[in-house]
């Protein structure tokens, strides 16, 4: 017997009827604004995940087809292209739902003239008293700092002017905008596109249509649920429609592991039993939500996460103390407005004074598990990309031991960022390996007063490093003679050969070999460097682990610190 087939889509935009729920006040909204023909600019907002595609998409199918020929196009990935080329592929679209031929893509041009001039007018010709309606999916996308520059002729620079003139001049076509930020979040591009637009917001479904959702499966028999179960799914989910499809096709699956024979019947503890599954199998599109947060909303997230339980309040005062005593660089003013920001993103709600909660609890158990605050609290080191650039160039100089370069790209990073913590600290580890202990202490100081958990080993070692730094060593070539502080250091003529030939590139490593050639260019026949390695560390106080002053490194050589050498 066929096995039946799971009726949840998790994820996918939905093209036809079939699994679409709930939204018809905002198809209604749609229609009657579109009949209005002074109105030719509709935008709809919400967070990712929440179905605005789905919309658009059902908008296609479900407008009236004598008054309206709706026409889909996705931005995604347009944003660098010319406007000519993105003209042309929205042209080809259309052409084709009009059933004309369309127009070589050569005769488009970055001003849009050809598109609006030429093209329009025999569009609307065959649609006669029919509206054009463009329906413009991930239009944010152009809303967005690009790494490189872009010529003026870019999508990203030239769509707004030219939609702006179309709205303003040509009452023919109208154009729906789907946007996944609020419109107080945009550029002022936007802004200026939009201030005409009608705006509608896009958040979870009704109860009814969300139940309707849980209960697909109760329709194509394939499954049956308890009330308490449909309570507990939505519970979970909040109503939202990805979040419940996703966690109703977990429950679908695991039920029909083991091939049953009749419908299962899914009560509370199945849903319980398949949350698991379900954050696992959503990971990447959770992600995608987590990623479209700022660095401070994720931390505050992550400390909120941290001390709710399911539907629990908590108090700003609680997650800012919680953050604090991870690290005070945890507590700033960006942190402390981030809960303001999250709400009106719709992560949180607030359920009195400077209260929150999570609004969907299966995110906050997917924070809480994945997105601990010991890992998100490095999210700050990345409010300044150029800052984060360069420590990642100065972390690739320090782990191939190019101390002085590491220096520098660290010192840079910190002049674009000051409280970059991982420039901070990994300069006073670099500054450590230098020799230079005192300018180290004093980063490192500065890096435990920002994170103490995180800088304490580094300080300690640095201290460790000074209380043994303090007596230098003075190697005297002329006079042949050592000394380490006041105290002279009794050597034999191959160690203090050994010892004047590392003093003289004192920071820098001399090959093993080269000393050897060295010796025995002296008369030497076979020395055993070896040995004589050994009893200098030993007259020194030295050690070989925790090197002071002589530092064997692993394929480099030999390092002589905090040596003075006198020709």
């Amino acid at each position: 017997m066929a096995r039946p087939v799971n009726p949840y889509v998790a994820g996918a935009p939905l093209r036809s009827r079939e699994g679409f729920f709930g939204r018809r006040d905002v198809l209604a909204w749609v229609e009657r604004e579109l009949r209005n023909p002074t109105t030719n600019a509709l935008v709809l907002t919400g967070p990712r995940r929440i179905g605005k595609t789905s919309i658009l998409l059902q908008l296609q199918r479900a407008l009236p087809a004598d008054a309206f020929l709706p026409v889909y196009f996705d931005l995604q990935d347009q944003a660098a292209r010319p406007l000519a080329q993105v003209l042309a592929d929205l042209a080809d679209v259309v052409a084709e739902r009009v059933g004309l031929e369309a127009p070589s893509p050569d005769a488009f041009d970055d001003q849009g003239r050809f598109f609006r001039d030429v093209f329009l007018p025999q569009v609307y010709a065959a649609l006669g008293p029919r509206r054009l309606v463009v329906l413009l999916d991930e239009f944010d996308v152009l809303d967005r700092e690009e790494t490189a520059p872009l010529p003026e002729t870019a999508a990203v620079r030239a769509l707004f002017p030219f939609l702006r003139r179309m709205i303003a001049e040509d009452p023919r076509t109208a154009f729906l905008f789907a946007v996944g930020r609020r419109p107080e979040d945009l550029s002022l591009d936007f802004l200026a596109t939009f201030k005409t637009s009608l705006v509608r917001e896009v958040w979870v479904l009704d109860r009814e249509s969300a139940e309707e959702l849980v209960r697909q499966a109760e329709r194509n028999g394939t499954l049956r649920f308890t009330d308490r179960a449909v309570v507990r799914i939505l519970g979970l989910t909040n109503c939202h429609p990805y979040f419940t499809q996703l966690l109703c096709q977990r429950i679908w699956e695991r039920a029909y592991r083991d091939n049953p024979r009749v419908p299962p019947s899914i009560d509370g503890e199945a849903v319980e039993a398949a949350v698991p599954d379900a954050l696992r199998t959503g990971e990447q599109a959770i992600l995608w939500l987590w990623n479209g947060l700022s660095p401070e909303e994720k931390i505050y997230a992550a400390g909120l996460a941290a001390l709710s339980s399911e539907g629990e309040e908590v108090p700003e005062e609680r997650v800012i103390h919680l953050l604090a005593s991870h690290a005070t660089r945890l507590h700033t003013r960006e942190v402390e407005e981030a809960p303001r920001r999250l709400v009106r993103r719709r992560v949180l709600e607030e359920v009195g004074e400077r209260r929150h909660r999570f609004t969907i609890d299966l995110f906050r158990r997917w924070v809480r598990a994945n997105r601990p605050v010991r890992e998100v609290k490095d999210e700050l080191d990345r409010v300044e990309p150029r800052a984060e650039q360069l420590y990642r160039q100065g972390r690739r100089a320090f782990e191939q031991r190019r101390w002085e370069a590491a220096v520098r790209y660290f010192r840079r990073a910190l002049a674009v960022h000051p409280a970059h913590f991982r420039a901070r600290l990994y300069l006073g580890e670099a500054l450590l390996e230098l020799g230079r202990v005192e300018v180290a202490l004093a980063e490192l100081e500065r890096a435990y007063e920002l994170d103490p958990d995180e800088a304490k080993f580094a300080l300690a070692r640095a201290k460790a490093r000074a209380v043994r730094a303090a007596p230098t060593l003075l190697v005297d070539h002329r006079r042949r003679r050592v000394y380490l502080g006041d105290r002279e250091i009794r050597l034999s003529p191959l160690e203090f050969s050994i010892l004047a030939l590392l003093a003289q590139r004192a920071g820098r490593p001399v090959p093993k070999e080269e000393i050897l050639q060295t010796l025995r260019a002296q008369g030497r026949s076979n020395p055993s460097i070896d040995a004589a390695v050994y009893r200098l560390r030993k007259k020194l106080g030295d050690s070989a682990r925790n090197p002071t002053y002589l530092e064997t490194r692993r394929g480099e050589g030999y390092v002589l610190h905090n040596a003075t050498y006198v020709p």
